[in-house]
Parts: C-alpha cells; sequence; structure tokens
C-alpha cells in the first residue's frame, strides 16, 4: 500500500468509526484534500482497495465500508494513539484502587472488569490462568478425600522433615492441636489448593449492556450472537492468552474470526495487555467492543491500566488462588 493509499484508508477507518455508515469519495476528498487526492483518484484508489478486500460496499454507487482486513492494517501501520486526559486517569486510578482494596479472589477481578467497561464505554474483560504446578500427587487422582489427604501428608511430611518437631504451630482457627493433626491439616489444605488452583482458567466479563447499545447488536440476532459468545467466555479467554503469548505488543488489537479463530457471524474487537510470571501466570486484561471502535483512544487506556496493575496482580492473584 503506497503513502496516499494509506492517508485514505486511515481516514475512511476513523470516519467510519465516528459516522457509522458508509464513507463517499466526496467526504473523502474533502477530509484528504491536502494529500492531493481528488474524487476520481479516491474512487480508483477504493476500487484497488476493494478488489484487495480492505473496503466493502453495500451497492455500487454507495460509499465504502472498511473491512476488518482494512482495521487489522489501521492497528498494525496506522494507528496513532491520543493521549488520555488527566481526568480520565485519575478516574482510572481511583477505579482500579478500589477495585484491588477490599475484593478477595474473584471479586477484585469481577471489579477490575466493571471499571474497564464502565471508563471504555465498552466491555470489559479479565482473564487469567495460574501457573500448572507439578506434584507428585497424580497417584491421587481419582481417590477420594481421605485418601488425597493422605498423599498429601506424606509430601508434607518429606518435604517439612522438621514439623513434627515442633515447627508447625499448635493452634489453628483457635484450637489446641499436635503436632500431628496440625501438619495433617496442612497437607489437606495444600491438595485442597493444587485440586482446585493449578491450571484453571477464569474468565470475567462485565459491560455488556454497552455492547448491546451498539449497532451491530441492537438486532434481535445481534443480541442472541452476544449471549451465545458470553456463555463462551472460558473459550474465548482460553483463546485470548495463547493469541498474546505468541504476540509481542505491550497492547494488542485482535479480532474474534481474524486472529483468535472464533467464528461468531459478528465479528469482535479485543483490546488486551498481557501479564505472565513464574508466580502469577498468564493475565489478560482489556476492553472488548466491536470492530467499529475508537482504537486511538482505547489502545492508550488499556495500556495505562496494565501498566497501573504490573505490579498490583501476582499479588491479587495468590490471594484469589491460594
Amino acid at each position: 500500500m503506497n503513502a496516499k493509499e494509506e492517508v485514505l484508508l486511515r481516514q475512511l477507518v476513523e470516519l467510519y468509526t465516528i459516522v457509522g455508515r458508509p464513507i463517499g469519495s466526496k467526504v473523502l476528498s474533502e477530509r484528504t484534500g491536502g494529500a492531493g487526492l481528488s474524487p476520481s483518484s479516491i474512487r480508483n484508489a477504493m476500487a484497488k482497495l476493494k478488489r484487495e478486500g480492505y473496503v466493502s460496499s453495500r451497492h455500487p454507487s454507495g460509499g465504502r465500508i472498511p473491512t476488518v482486513k482494512a482495521y487489522r492494517y489501521y492497528a498494525d501501520h496506522l494507528l496513532k494513539p491520543t493521549k488520555p486526559s488527566p481526568a480520565l486517569l485519575r478516574r482510572l486510578e481511583n477505579g482500579l484502587s478500589g477495585a484491588l482494596c477490599g475484593n478477595e479472589g474473584a471479586g477484585g477481578f469481577l471489579m477490575l472488569s466493571r471499571v474497564l467497561a464502565t471508563l471504555s464505554n465498552q466491555a470489559g474483560i479479565v482473564a487469567l490462568k495460574p501457573p500448572s504446578r507439578k506434584h507428585g500427587l497424580t497417584i491421587a487422582e481419582g481417590l477420594s478425600f481421605e485418601g488425597r489427604a493422605f498423599y498429601g501428608f506424606l509430601e508434607h511430611l518429606l518435604k517439612n522433615p522438621l514439623a513434627f518437631l515442633g515447627s508447625v504451630p499448635l493452634k489453628a482457627v483457635g484450637l489446641e492441636m499436635n503436632p500431628w493433626k496440625a501438619s495433617l491439616l496442612l497437607s489437606v489444605t495444600e491438595t485442597s489448593r493444587i485440586q482446585g488452583g493449578g491450571g484453571e482458567l477464569a474468565v470475567f466479563w462485565e459491560g455488556v449492556g454497552n455492547l448491546a447499545m451498539t449497532p451491530e447488536f441492537g438486532s434481535t440476532e445481534g443480541l442472541r450472537q452476544l449471549f451465545e459468545m458470553l456463555e463462551e467466555r472460558e473459550r474465548i479467554g482460553e483463546a485470548l492468552i495463547q493469541a498474546t503469548q505468541a504476540r509481542k505488543q505491550r497492547v494488542e488489537v485482535l479480532f474474534s474470526r481474524l486472529d483468535l479463530g472464533l467464528r461468531w457471524k459478528t465479528e469482535l474487537s479485543y483490546v488486551v495487555s498481557t501479564h505472565a510470571s513464574k508466580e502469577a501466570g498468564d493475565v489478560v486484561i482489556g476492553v472488548v467492543g466491536p470492530i467499529r471502535m475508537d482504537y486511538a483512544s482505547v489502545v492508550p487506556f488499556v495500556a495505562h491500566a496494565a501498566g497501573m496493575l504490573e505490579e498490583r496482580t501476582a499479588i491479587t492473584l495468590k490471594r484469589g488462588f491460594s
């Protein structure tokens, strides 16, 4: 794509994002007057972009609509992010502090997705997958709780040989306990944590009402698709985690069919940031909306949210999955 075609495509995407209807050559000519593009040259360029799959039209004489391929090119090459206002950043900081302070585990993640939805006027999503833990307890799979507890106790004893010599606290929940019972209690707790936390995926999604208000999901069929997507949020979370692991940008713009392989009829866009560590696992936070999204504003918004959360995420994850 040459420079003039890029100018034209960028204006088409940004105008369509604002007005939500096909854009005609005359409007583009007025918008790109400084680029030396006449209506006739715009029509020729549009014909080429249509052949290459960047634009579509509802009828031959109508205006043009950018395709998801156009948005992909725009996000990768033409996007010029705008800096969030100080007021929005203050609201973001206050919202994130409120979400993560005093909300244990799932409650904090749900509040976090709600903050992202409220401040972006889209949907907010948080997907997290704790690290896979390799333990010598596979023999306990399928056993009764007492059997798992026994094997857990043996493992705890091997790892903590001094447990019976007073290293284990003799009081638990206010009750006096002998070393044997205290060690057994710790091993059962550890076994329960392994069974309930290792390798699971949790997805928190708020702000569906914002999506339902958009033209893309305003019809009965659009709402049906939206609810169908919500029912498979774990599938979406897994796809996001896999996609962001393969990419290197601080903030990624991903499309449900083009990038994630999610074959719903209506395309969704995910503006997400990922954080991964050995202790916290994989964490993806971001904003979900139609492909007709104001990426210039949403991308830096998600970047700032990710930056504010980076140091807090590991602590919150440990609290939520321990």
